[in-house]
This record gives structure tokens, sequence and C-alpha cells, in this order.
């Protein structure tokens, strides 16, 4: 089985690298990280617990300047 993340999860790395929502309840998060880089994702709501598609999460981890789906892993779990 491949990596996945849930919908919380993702939110999470979103707020790590100083990302908020762009309105309260909104699905666009952006924001410039700690690096200086400005990122912006569309995390389409459902319950935190939820995870989306393996592709959908993978364009996530590109949209945060990742290098892969395992590169977002890693910093969610360090």
């Amino acid at each position: 089985m491949g990596i996945t993340f849930t919908t919380g999860e993702i939110k999470a790395v979103c707020r790590r690298l100083g990302l908020s929502a762009k309105r309260k309840g909104g699905f666009i998060w952006e924001g410039v990280g700690h690096d200086g880089k400005y990122r912006r994702t569309t995390i389409h709501e459902h319950s935190d617990g939820e995870p989306p598609r393996t592709g959908t999460a993978a364009a996530i981890a590109r949209q945060l300047l990742f290098d892969d789906l395992a590169d977002m892993k890693d910093f969610s779990l360090n």
C-alpha cells in the first residue's frame, strides 16, 4: 500500500509550513513558509479523518514544494 494522508494530516503540514486558510472554512490554503517561499494549495473539505485520493495528495505535495509524497510524509513525522 502506498503513502497516505488524511485531510487533517495535510492541514497540519500546512500549518507547520506557515500557511492558513484564505478565509474561515475555506479550502484554499496559502502563505509564506519559514524558508521565505510562497505556497498555495487547495484542500477540498472532507472530514479530517478521510484520506484524499493518492493523486490528489501527490498534487498537494507538489504545490507545497515537496519532492513527492514520501518527502511530505518525512516532514510530517519530524
